[in-house]
């Protein structure tokens, strides 16, 4: 039988109440439980041995330290069991006849042995340890890159392609730098110094936040402070160039003429032999830009004409004549005129 844990509330006939403490091995003998008790009062009286019938005791009065006992009740926890004792009672309570029990005891040492064995083997096997093992690991970078722009200047203006450079050191290695306007990369460098080319003319024109974003090889990293710049750039717009030949030009009087009211650029090639080239406002002021390109070189001139005014220049077949016309006035009229010597 497994021990059992009895707490016993006695109500003694002087009105005052005990609580004694017990443990009991119980067995059935000719069908009556029959417990050996183990008291102890929990005000420390000594304790009290009794072997003594279950069914006979419980529910009597049993007299203790001189008082009666008026009412009596229990009740059974039971406790973990003690395999050692159960082993030897198994023993002790079982002759040559029982064979089972001896089995089973035999069976759970034999375990217990191979436990301890195990344990043993694998504390030898540990002993020594490995060379990893022994070795404690380094100890993990932590610690971020430092990283600064050196140009550009905060506040500067800029256009076109600019350098940013910038310095980066670690305690270890830097791996590579990161360049960015506002949140978006513009590139990367891995070698010192640290720089990059940025074409602003890609961007509109505004402010814009420039920073740098060092990395090392564990990870870590550091973001510089950021430099402000204003990006400012005048917007080229090109004017498309107009194919001219004076063989193509309108035949009047004896002249090849062109007229027209669209001011721009124009590239007027001589393929009607030598010659003379006019230009004539015919309408508003215009102003002109003119390059005479011949075999011996290229020949420019700038001026302006007024209504009903002209210019012209000797031209040899071959010669080409690109003019440029601009003008202030609303409208304009000119013509190109070419007379053939």
């Amino acid at each position: 039988m497994k021990p059992v844990y009895t707490k016993i509330f006695l109500v003694v006939s002087m009105g005052a109440m005990l609580i004694l403490s017990a443990a009991a091995v119980m067995e059935e003998v000719d069908g009556v439980m029959v417990a050996d008790f183990s008291l102890m009062t929990d005000n420390n009286s000594p304790s009290i041995n009794t072997g003594s019938d279950l069914g006979t005791n419980l529910g009597l009065l049993i007299p203790l330290s001189g008082s009666f006992i008026d009412y009596f009740s229990s009740m059974l926890i039971e406790v973990e069991e003690d395999d050692s004792e159960e082993q030897e009672l198994d023993e002790d309570d079982c002759d040559k006849t029982c064979p089972d029990a001896k089995k089973a005891k035999k069976a759970k040492k034999a375990k217990k042995a191979k436990k301890a064995k195990k344990a043993k083997s694998k504390s030898k096997g540990n002993k020594g340890g490995s060379a990893s093992a022994r070795t404690p690991p380094p100890p993990s970078d932590i610690t971020p890159p430092t990283v600064q722009i050196t140009s550009p200047s905060n506040g500067a203006t800029v256009s076109g392609s600019l350098q940013i450079s910038a310095t980066a050191s670690d305690n270890v290695k830097v791996t590579k730098v990161e360049f960015y306007y506002n949140t978006n990369l513009i590139g990367i460098d891995t070698t010192e110094p640290y720089s990059i080319i940025w074409n602003t003319n890609t961007v509109p024109n505004g402010l814009y936040s420039i920073t740098v974003k060092a990395f090392d090889a564990a990870g870590n990293a550091a973001t510089s402070l950021a430099v402000n710049v204003v990006v400012n750039y005048t917007t080229q717009t090109s004017t498309p160039t107009t194919q001219l030949s004076v063989s193509k030009f309108e035949s009047y009087n004896g002249f090849l003429v062109y007229e027209s009211n669209t001011l721009g650029t124009y590239d007027v090639a001589i393929d009607h032999g030598n010659g003379i080239f006019y230009l004539e406002s015919m309408d508003g002021s215009i102003s002109v830009s003119l390059s005479h390109k011949t075999s011996s070189g290229t020949t420019s001139l700038s001026f302006s004409l007024s209504a009903g005014q002209y210019r012209s220049i000797n031209v040899s077949s071959g010669d080409s004549v690109l003019v440029t016309l601009t003008s202030n006035n609303g409208s304009v009229e000119f013509a190109f005129v070419f007379d053939p010597s």
